[in-house]
């Protein structure tokens, strides 16, 4: 009664609906997904697990300000999980054809003494270091760099980073040292991010080679929570930073990553001059040049505001496989010059093979309806995607006439800042943020 008497102080607090009991949903399964239409749908009656040993929530970008900062509080108080961690997005993956809700996924480790979990955090307060930011074609100007209060820092050859330089030690969040040092070779690590993930995954890319790397960048709430984004980690509220855990060992099946919106034309081409981020040469041709004869060959129905991308293959490979590919967007070109600009903060390099690809027109809900009913007893599917920002409009809903809560084969979330995917393989962990791009696994129960 006491519960009951303090979830409804906090759902009249925030301006929660007042809710009936919907029936009992009882768990016991390693993992546990469950899809809302509104965060208080979860209560006692709604959720048997208690004390779990990890809450994920994501949660749709269509609540107020006060109920959004209240949903860690809330599933803290309610299931007592040892590790909470969530993020809010654009929309969520799950049961509701809206979009709008909350999806969670719960897991309870005592039904299988193998598997262990490893929390761990990165710059969630503090200065935070922009890695991209300051490394992807950014030069300062002579009278730029005379009026920056900084200025100090920008000789500072102590504190000057290189894209391409090697992962420290100090990179590496302290909740993932004792993982290396046990040796566990293969595993996954899933994570919720700001805008700023590069230098971690390079990090966790040279300490963990062979772990898969899953995860999703929140959307911006600059509008709705007065954060830049809103991540959750066990009762707090976070504006930046990531926050994560490691899964050993791994339970989830193969990953794909689809990109329902990219076209390619053109043939496989291999670098043959560049420097940094910039191509001069494909083939030994002006690198420009070559993109706009391909775009002619091919007959693209592209326009001067088509979005043109790089399909770029991991180095010294011996055969082209489409799985491994990381893309990035094709950022501008000087025909003259030959010289294009590629959005990737990695040194591209010679005999590295490439091919082309361009943005048609996507479907945006299209994303949301994929895979939801493929999905068996025996596991649950994770998608993780991303949205066209010109397409998925967010605005604060109403609270439901009828809120629902359900037990779900489905979790995930749809962002616009991007996806993130790593298979343990030799391309490494990038971020995909190509709209109607979607990652798709199973999560084995």
């Amino acid at each position: 009664m006491r519960t009951c008497h303090l979830l409804s102080k906090l759902s009249n607090k925030v301006g929660f609906p007042r809710i009936q009991r919907p029936a009992y949903i009882l768990s016991r399964s390693l993992w546990s997904s469950y899809t809302a239409s509104h965060p208080t749908c979860f209560t006692p009656s709604t959720l048997s697990i208690r004390s779990p040993d990890i809450c994920i929530a994501i949660v749709s970008n269509t609540f107020s300000h006060a109920e959004l900062e209240s949903i860690p509080k809330h599933l803290t108080t309610l299931l007592n999980p040892k590790l909470l961690i969530g993020c809010v997005v654009d929309k969520i993956h799950g049961n509701l054809p809206d979009g709008n809700g909350v999806s969670l996924l719960v897991g309870d480790l005592s039904l299988n003494k193998s598997v262990s979990i490893s929390e761990f955090s990165y710059e969630i307060e503090g200065d935070r270091r922009l890695f991209k930011t300051s490394n992807v074609g950014r030069w300062f100007s002579n009278n730029e760099s005379r009026n920056r209060d900084d200025i100090g820092k920008l000789f500072d050859m102590g504190k000057f980073e290189l894209p391409s330089a090697a992962p420290s030690e100090k990179d590496l969040p302290s909740g993932l040292k004792k993982l290396k040092e046990s040796g566990s070779g293969e595993g996954l690590l899933f994570m919720f991010s700001d805008m700023e993930p590069h230098l971690l995954l390079r990090s966790l890319d040279h300490h963990f080679p062979a772990y898969k790397k899953l995860g999703i960048i929140g959307t911006s709430t600059p509008f709705t929570t007065a954060r830049p984004v809103t991540l959750f980690y066990n009762e707090h509220v976070l504006s930046q930073g990531v926050v994560g855990f490691s899964l050993t060992p791994t339970s989830i099946g193969d990953i794909a990553l689809q990109h329902s919106s990219l076209s390619p034309f053109g043939d496989i081409m291999k670098i043959t001059k560049c420097r940094g981020n910039i191509i001069l040469e494909l083939d030994g041709l002006n690198a420009t040049r070559l993109l706009l004869d391909s775009l002619r060959a091919g007959n693209a129905d592209v326009s001067k505001e088509t979005e043109l991308y790089l399909g770029i293959y991991p180095p010294s490979v011996d055969r082209y496989d489409d799985s491994t590919l990381i893309i990035s967007k094709i950022t501008s070109g000087d025909p003259a010059k030959g010289s294009m600009a590629i959005d990737t903060i990695d040194d591209l390099q010679v005999n590295q093979c490439v091919k082309f690809m361009y943005r048609s027109t996507g479907e945006p809900t299209k994303i949301m309806k994929d895979h939801t009913q493929n999905s068996k007893e025996s596991s649950i599917n994770l998608i993780l995607s991303v949205s066209d920002p010109e397409d998925c409009q967010n605005s604060t809903i109403k609270n439901p006439d009828e809120p629902k809560v359900s037990k779900s084969n489905t979790f995930g979330g749809i962002s616009e800042n991007g996806i993130i995917i790593g298979h343990g393989g030799v391309e490494g962990s990038w971020v995909c943020n190509i709209p109607n791009s979607m990652i798709t696994t199973r999560l084995n129960k």
